[in-house]
């Protein structure tokens, strides 16, 4: 235990390597976008009938930009909230179910 603790301790995270990353990888949003139109799909407020293959068709062997992203989530078929929500979403705030599955972890 003492050895991974110490090797642990000797990881240098490089926060700029990776916000630049994030910034240049706004695919990764994808999920977001994919679980937000299934829920407006059960709502009742988009008849978009493979939020799938919506996504794969934008993302599939490239890299999609800010404007491109946004221009995309205006297009939408959803509601104005949930477009809004999306809209708001950058590759650095999204985090899924991290923190959920962190807060499970830790009740294990």
């Amino acid at each position: 235990m003492y050895n991974l603790q110490r090797g642990l301790g000797e990881i240098f995270v490089a926060e700029d390597v990776l916000a630049a990353d994030l910034e240049a990888n706004w695919e990764v949003l994808a999920e977001a976008i994919q679980t937000v139109v299934r829920a407006e799909i059960v709502a009742g407020r988009s008849r978009i009938a493979d939020p799938y293959a919506l996504l794969r068709n934008l993302t599939r062997g490239r890299r999609v930009g800010t404007a491109e992203l946004a221009e995309f989530v205006r297009g939408l078929d959803i509601g104005d909230d949930a477009k809004a929500r999306l809209l708001a979403l950058t590759p650095a705030t999204y985090t899924g179910l991290a923190s959920a599955s962190v807060d499970e972890l830790g009740r294990t």
